[in-house]
Order: C-alpha cells, then sequence, then structure tokens
C-alpha cells in the first residue's frame, strides 16, 4: 500500500533553539534518506515554503505505517497528515469497470 504523508512544522518547532531545530532536521533527513535507500519511502519533496516535506511511502500495512511515524525523529514538532494512496492506471481501470457495470442496470 502507498501512503502520502505530509509533515508541517508547528509553530512549537520555530519557538526552538535553532541548534535544536538544526538537530531535529539533520536526524529526520537521515531518517528519511535511510528509507530512501532502502526503498521504503519512494519520493520526498519539500513544500515551496520550506516549512514542510510530502513523502510517498511503501508500506505492507496500516500498522507499518504507524510504526513508522513513531519512528520519526521531532514527530512532536510537525502535524502529519497520513493518505492511503492508489496508482494512477488502476484506479481509471476501476473506476471505468464500475461505470461499464452500472451502465448495464
Amino acid at each position: 500500500m502507498r501512503f502520502l504523508i505530509s509533515l508541517r512544522n508547528k509553530e512549537s518547532h520555530y519557538a526552538l533553539p535553532v541548534l535544536q531545530r538544526m538537530k531535529n532536521f539533520e536526524k529526520r533527513v537521515l531518517f528519511i534518506e535511510k528509507n530512501l535507500n532502502q526503498k521504503k519511502c519512494k519520493y520526498a519533496y519539500y513544500h515551496s515554503d520550506l516549512k514542510g516535506i510530502y513523502l510517498i511511502w511503501d508500506f505492507d500495512s496500516n500498522e507499518e505505517a504507524a510504526h513508522m511515524m513513531l519512528e520519526l525523529p521531532g514527530r512532536e514538532y510537525v502535524d502529519i497528515n497520513t493518505e492511503p494512496i492508489m496508482e494512477y492506471d488502476s484506479t481509471v481501470k476501476n473506476i471505468k469497470s464500475y461505470f461499464e457495470l452500472a451502465m448495464k442496470e
């Protein structure tokens, strides 16, 4: 299962001393790069304002996704939004099948 995960810095992040923010950033980058190399994280894109990141992950279950969230460095300073997503081609195929069935009724 693929998930789109958005991490957005909370205001409490900006209240931290710069050194602490830098350490959190470095830990998070190492975590994401490790998972990119292991092919668990498929893509990483920063928000254009640099206050957050979009990640596409490939998990075997919802539980695995939840476990990753618990491992995320500095998670207490980010808002996390997790959305399950589907491949475009398979989704279009399924929608077409639905319409074909609906037209027969």
